[in-house]
């Protein structure tokens, strides 16, 4: 009897790099909240679920001090991933094909980041405890581990939508098919549902439009694959501590996924309101879908993030500038307004845009408030803290092929640059 093929092999995924696996920017989230500080050159990374190495790549051309890896299933997505890194002669990436339990079994590390990402959620039970099993053993003692994965209770709303899909479209002949499928009736479902007034005909015919307007290859994967379980925070802690490990926080700060609404927690708190933790009730009310945490070993150093850190860091902004009643002001990308109360830091912060990472004590004073702030503003995405800068000029090659294939390029940084 001939098995069935693989759905990445069938239809396979359509990645993009992501720009807080990088390795550099784990660490100064780590640092920010009060987590360990891996090597940030020469260290080793691993990617689980690498697909055709879109965010590897970018990665290993940029830090060939480093060694990097990555393993997945679907035979044309590490096809295409040896291509690519042959392509541009990277010495410093190795990619296997083969399933977790194959590859992992006698892999022992340590590794200095573990990353995954779209992968925890969308297999079963047993690989994932697998995958834990492994980042246990083989995650170095100051090392990051990124876990990304559905949310509840979005993804119980969003889950059904997933069930319907699944099981209308079941018997249509071959992935693509099913996905034709699945998007016209999601767009017929969603068309009737949104021209009500109802709110729950609102939200789940906005949730029918998500997979309506999806593209093909995130359908097939996010909607009709066999597996997509969704979790609260309090049961990754928990399979987390089970096996030594630590949640530190959120990996992916300044993202709408990761930003509680301001004062949430602490009208939570004032109003003694909180169950099975207090991540679970902000996501309750805040309609959480998606999260990644960064994790670390249980008895990793733990550092609150305070004055001694700045001297470490490095202030990015690509806030912009704007005129308003003669005075210049500043708004983040995402269109929120930035004040500042001293009109010489703002002078400061309006003097780096578009430049170049600065030394933070170039912009600020080692102060317990210059902290604080700091903070705030890399939470809601006006600054990007960093520890290190690549010494790696953009690669004129790899930009190239990068934006023949998505419009886009990634820079040393690890920031997707859209021209």
């Amino acid at each position: 009897m001939t098995p069935p093929p693989d759905p990445y092999d069938e239809l396979p995924y359509v990645s993009s790099p992501i720009e807080w696996t990088a390795p550099e920017r784990m660490a100064a989230v780590s640092m920010l909240q009060g987590g360990p500080l891996p090597a940030l050159t020469g260290f080793r990374y691993l990617e689980l679920g690498c697909g055709d190495a879109t965010n590897l790549v970018p990665l290993a051309r940029y830090r060939p001090e480093s060694q990097f890896s990555g393993i997945d299933g679907g035979a044309r997505l590490i096809e295409a991933a040896v291509a690519e890194r042959d392509a541009n002669a990277l010495s410093n990436l190795e990619l296997r094909h083969g399933t977790f339990a194959e590859a992992l079994g006698s892999e022992a590390g340590p590794w200095d980041y573990i990353v995954l990402h779209g992968v925890f959620s969308w297999v079963g039970d047993e690989t994932r405890d697998v995958l834990l099993d492994f980042a246990a053993r083989a995650l170095a003692p100051e090392g990051l581990l990124y876990v990304s994965y559905n949310a509840r209770p979005g993804w119980n709303i969003r889950g059904l939508v997933r069930d319907y899909l699944c099981a209308h479209t079941q018997g249509t002949g071959g992935l693509r098919a099913r996905v034709a499928a699945a998007k016209d009736a999601a767009g017929r479902i969603a068309k009737t549902l949104l021209s009500s007034s109802h709110a729950y005909s609102q939200l789940l015919g906005g949730e029918f439009a998500l997979a309506r307007d999806g593209g093909e290859s995130y359908v097939a994967h996010e909607y009709l694959a066999d597996h997509n379980r969704a979790y609260w925070q309090s049961e990754v802690a928990g399979m987390a501590n089970a096996r030594g490990l630590s949640v530190i926080g959120d990996a992916d700060l300044g993202y709408a996924n990761a930003v509680a609404p301001p004062g949430v927690r602490e009208w939570i708190a004032a109003e003694k309101l909180e169950a099975s933790g207090m991540g679970d009730t902000v996501d309750l009310l805040c309609y959480a879908q998606f999260r990644c945490a960064l994790l670390c070993r249980r008895e990793a150093p733990r550092t609150p993030f305070d004055v001694p850190a700045l001297a470490k860091m490095r202030v990015f902004s690509d806030m912009v500038v704007h005129d308003t009643n003669g005075e210049p002001s500043l708004k983040t990308r995402g269109g929120l307004d930035v004040n500042f109360d001293d009109a010489d830091m703002k002078r400061r912060f309006i003097d780096i845009v578009g430049r170049p990472s600065v030394p933070a004590l170039d912009v600020v004073s080692a102060t317990r408030q210059s902290v604080d702030d700091l903070a705030v503003l890399h939470r809601n995405g006006a600054v990007e803290l960093r520890l290190w800068e690549s010494g790696v000029p953009l690669c004129p090659t790899l930009s190239e092929r990068e934006r023949r294939a998505r419009g886009e390029h990634t820079s040393p940084q690890h920031r997707r640059v859209r021209r």
